[in-house]
């Protein structure tokens, strides 16, 4: 926005707004002084009568002067400092005072407009990013697909694999692991892309949510076994009631944090996956024996592509896409998620998701730390 050129009337406005308040306070001073010797005197009541309605009307003028001036601008002011800072960068502020006052008004218009570009500017590119990673995820799947199928085909000894020796099945099995591992970092980013765009569809209905945990805990059995790893399912005592919920997206976000979990925890260790039946939510969480996380990168751990350094460490294939998928899906549920861990001793998530989808929940971790500490 060009800044406006001030005319040298309105220049003069600020220095006759300063003499005014000088004039009155010297009117005021020779009031005083004419009070001290006068006011007292006989026959000079009407005097001090003037005097106090001089004084009245100058406070009176005085109100109104600063008011006008000072206050109302400086409101209008801190209304739009607040606006901008808040990331309404489209707000500007209608200000005429022919004063100086207006030059700052300038000022803040000039700079909502130049955050304005540059806000506008960042959502474009993080638009195109977002489109480029769709694209790329959508082509690089059906590849993907097909190179998984061929290795499977080769691992299957009644089949075209039955010629092959030990070591060729080894490295087919390798092979094989390692697409599905591809396929699941293409599908993260797909999935984060959707995210971006706001096309992450859910599509809730009433249903078991011990059904979907069984049903990950069964295939990540079959994961974590080659590893040496065993998961066990914690099921409640008492009859967990069917909610509404999107099971495919639970699953999804499920298998992240038992993935995770497998992913970092050493060979002959365990992984718990309990479900709790609470008075008005159902948690589920995931605990392993693994490399926890350092305290101080706790907070950023729901950020995207995120990495703790001891994960960086142990294994540089991941993506940093899982537990911000976590935290969406949750948050899509009016549910809550968070973690509990120590380096060196493994590490607790705990998704919360209330069985009235329409009723959003608090974060409830009192007592839970201590429990994780006696669980270890």
């Amino acid at each position: 926005m060009p800044k406006k050129e001030k005319t040298s009337e309105n220049n003069f406005k600020m220095p006759i707004t300063v003499f005014g308040w000088l004039w009155s306070v010297g009117a005021l001073a020779f009031m005083a002084l004419f009070l001290s010797e006068e006011i007292f005197a006989e026959n000079t009541l009407y005097r001090a009568v003037l005097v106090v309605v001089v004084f009245v009307l100058y406070v009176i003028a005085s109100f109104f002067i600063v008011r006008r001036d000072f206050i109302k601008p400086l409101k209008k002011i801190y209304k739009a400092s607040s606006e901008i800072g808040g990331g309404n960068f489209g707000y500007r502020m209608k200000l005429k005072t022919n004063t100086k006052v207006d030059d700052i008004a300038d000022a803040i218009n000039d700079m909502a407009e130049r955050l304005n570009k540059i806000h506008k500017r960042e959502e474009n590119i993080a638009n195109m990013k977002t489109e480029f990673l769709t694209i790329a995820a959508h082509q690089m799947r059906t590849p993907l697909s097909g190179i998984r199928w061929i290795f499977n085909a080769l691992t299957d000894s009644s089949g075209a694999g039955a010629g092959l020796n030990d070591t060729q099945k080894k490295l087919m099995k390798r092979g094989s692991n390692l697409t599905e591992d591809t396929i699941g970092m293409v599908n993260d980013l797909l999935n984060a892309a959707l995210i971006e765009q706001g096309e992450f569809g859910y599509s809730f209905k009433v249903g078991s949510i011990m059904d979907a945990v069984q049903k990950v805990v069964d295939k990540e059995n079959n994961v974590s076994q080659e590893k040496g790893i065993d998961i066990f399912f914690k099921k409640p005592t008492e009859e967990v009631p069917n909610i509404k919920f999107d099971p495919e997206k639970i699953e999804v976000a499920l298998r992240a944090l038992v993935d995770n979990a497998i992913k970092y925890s050493d060979k002959g260790s365990k992984i718990y996956v309990t479900l709790e039946n609470k008075e008005n939510e159902v948690w589920i969480s995931v605990q392993d024996e693994g490399i926890g996380i350092p305290e101080d990168e706790v907070k950023k751990l729901f950020t995207k592509f995120f990495r703790a350094k001891n994960a960086l460490e142990l294994d540089t294939t991941g993506n940093g896409l899982g537990l911000y998928i976590v935290k969406n899906i949750t948050d899509h549920h009016n549910g809550k998620v968070w973690v509990q861990s120590k380096e060196g001793q493994g590490t607790k998530f705990t998704i919360a998701i209330p069985k009235n989808l329409d009723k959003k929940i608090e974060k409830t971790e009192e007592g839970e730390i201590q429990s994780f500490l006696e669980d270890l």
